[in-house]
């Protein structure tokens, strides 16, 4: 888990030096991603999850989609994780950037692989659908 908060930390970080203030998105995101690891910190996942969500929407990095993704296998949803890293390995990442998301894609397949299957519901019983009551008898015509 620490690998994920040295990670958001180092987003909010990795801004060059020389940036301009007028990347008010970049600033925006940034601001989302401490946020993030505040709440990830708080193990708060799906507040953490709509934080980087809105960080990767403001400025859509390449790294954001990893930490998405790491939130997502630490908030227990492996299969939303797994379409994320997915979709961070798409973007070329180093190799060590590579490894890093392949050791946490492993370890979601293992964690599917593993998981219980789902109970089926019980079978509701049939709805059964009464006929229609038989109409009123017809008065006999007075002759």
């Amino acid at each position: 888990m620490r690998t994920v908060f040295f990670v958001l930390l180092g987003l909010a970080a990795s801004r060059p030096a020389g940036a301009a203030p007028a990347e008010s998105a970049r600033a925006r995101a940034d601001e989302q991603v401490r946020k993030a690891n505040d709440l990830a910190s708080e193990r708060r996942w799906e507040a953490a999850i709509a934080a980087i969500e809105e960080a990767h929407t403001l400025d859509p990095r390449p790294e954001l989609l990893f930490a998405w993704a790491q939130l997502e296998r630490l908030s227990g949803d492996c299969g939303s994780a797994l379409l994320l890293y997915d979709r961070f390995l798409a973007t070329n990442p180093g190799p060590e950037q590579r490894e890093a998301t392949e050791l946490s894609r492993q370890r979601c397949e293992r964690a599917l692989a593993n998981a219980p299957a789902p109970r089926a519901a019980a079978p509701s019983a049939p709805m059964v659908v009464a006929p229609p009551p038989p109409p009123p008898p017809v008065p006999p015509r007075p002759t």
